[in-house]
């Protein structure tokens, strides 16, 4: 799933509520120096880290990790497995 949309309009609010509370995914955001370093230097080894469900919050400085995520939802086609908030349109869809 990805949502697109404006700053400030509530993307990661309506992300993280569409999972009851106790299913919440994991949550993790670009805004980490940590997380998106190891997304941008090696993206298929950030994916296979990720439980399934996880959220990514502000994808948008890491396109390297669209293909990798695409390589692991054909893999294993699990509704919900990557679900991606990010304020820019991604030509790499």
């Amino acid at each position: 799933m990805l949502i697109v949309g404006a700053r400030q309009v509530g993307k990661s609010t309506l992300a993280k509520g569409l999972f009851p509370e106790t299913e919440r995914p994991y949550y993790v955001t670009f805004y980490d120096i940590s997380a998106l370093g190891l997304a941008r230097s090696a993206a298929k080894t950030f994916q296979q880290g990720l439980d399934d469900g996880v959220i990514i919050d502000e994808v948008q400085p890491a396109p390297e990790l669209f293909l990798a995520i695409k390589e692991a939802v054909d893999a294993s086609r699990k509704a919900g497995r990557s679900n991606l908030v990010t304020r820019q349109n991604q030509n790499c869809l």
